[in-house]
């Protein structure tokens, strides 16, 4: 991380540091002061404010010691706030995500629950520690857990837009939004047609940023995403490759019904090739001349086969417009 670190962002770490460190029991902070290259004191001083013990030597570092300190204690121990922080700080620089990026998924569950094949707040849970987190209606002596519990299960007047604003989505990391958007989009989250409905829709408003849902692999033979810069040139692009690169034409051969073309269709020539523009990714080229060459193959009559109309030549499944005779030039 080579930007410089705002004032204001700075000045939260370190007070998120000391925080995190006060954690600890009192005669416990001075040699985890020290195990975190901060300065040392006495025990003493410790018990007199954990808070103020560890301020004080966290001022006297630079803001690089302050990131590693605070990186070693994450290493450690769980500290949410802190670990936000801290993602927030190595974000500097990159492809942001707006705020009106954040707002649109948000939309999404205005009138729907996060999940369809689990309850809203398990999914919750596996994205925030809710039960850790304050709680921002019931105040001092409750957590956001018991604000959810109450406000959206033993009653419904908390919207799901407030929720997710509640939960941070608006001003969390990168890193914390895509976690959340991964989750709500799982498998175990959501039931295959949910999944299907929604995953397209997440993926157009991230590709406004820059970003994609990408298929990670499979969990039981349905898909799990993880969000990715999205890959130069169109998303057209992208689609038409990975077609294309499926396409083989030996398999439309030993699938067809037997058959060559018409003497017709063989005298008008060669379908329309698929010509690659400047811009196209190499796989794309590669695969349209792949392509034309299968194309020219099927015009081959062989003595093996028996004359037959182009529209007996059939790929095994799907629309063999697809195949055959409707071959589009890539724009």
């Amino acid at each position: 991380m080579t930007n410089p670190i705002p004032a204001d962002m700075l000045k939260q770490l370190r007070h998120l540091l000391a925080s995190a460190i006060s954690d600890a029991k009192a005669y416990e902070v001075p040699a985890l002061c020290r195990r975190l290259n901060l300065g040392d004191g006495t025990a003493e001083e410790a018990f007199s404010s954990k808070y103020r013990y560890a301020q004080k030597r966290i001022a006297e570092v630079s803001p690089s010691q302050v990131i590693d300190s605070a990186k070693a204690l994450v290493a450690e121990e769980a500290h949410f706030e802190l670990s936000e922080q801290l993602a927030k700080i190595s974000e500097l620089g990159g492809p942001q995500v707006t705020t009106l990026t954040r707002r649109r998924p948000i939309a999404l569950f205005d009138d729907r629950p996060l999940a369809t094949d689990i309850e809203d707040i398990d999914l919750i849970r596996s994205v925030w520690p809710i039960a850790q987190m304050p709680a921002p209606i019931q105040g001092a002596g409750h957590t956001l857990e018991d604000d959810i519990i109450r406000h959206t299960i033993r009653n419904d007047d908390l919207t799901q837009r407030e929720l997710l604003e509640a939960l941070g989505l608006l001003t969390c990391s990168r890193h914390q939004l895509f976690k959340f958007l991964v989750a709500v989009t799982a498998p175990n989250a959501q039931t295959p047609e949910g999944q299907a409905a929604l995953v397209p829709l997440i993926d157009d408003l991230l590709r406004k940023d820059g970003y994609t849902l990408a298929v990670a692999g499979k969990i039981s033979g349905s898909p799990h995403y993880l969000v990715k810069p999205a890959p130069n040139g169109s998303p057209a692009d992208e689609s038409i490759s990975a077609t294309l690169a499926a396409f083989d034409s030996n398999q439309v051969h030993s699938r067809s019904f037997p058959g060559v073309c018409s003497p017709a269709r063989q005298a008008a020539g060669p379908l329309p090739s698929c010509v690659p523009k400047a811009g196209h990714s190499r796989a794309t080229v590669a695969s349209c001349r792949r392509l034309n060459s299968g194309s020219a193959a099927m015009l081959k009559p062989t003595a093996s086969r028996s004359p037959t109309a182009i529209g007996s030549i059939l790929p095994a499944s799907g629309d063999p417009r697809r195949v055959i005779g409707r071959r589009p030039t890539l724009s």
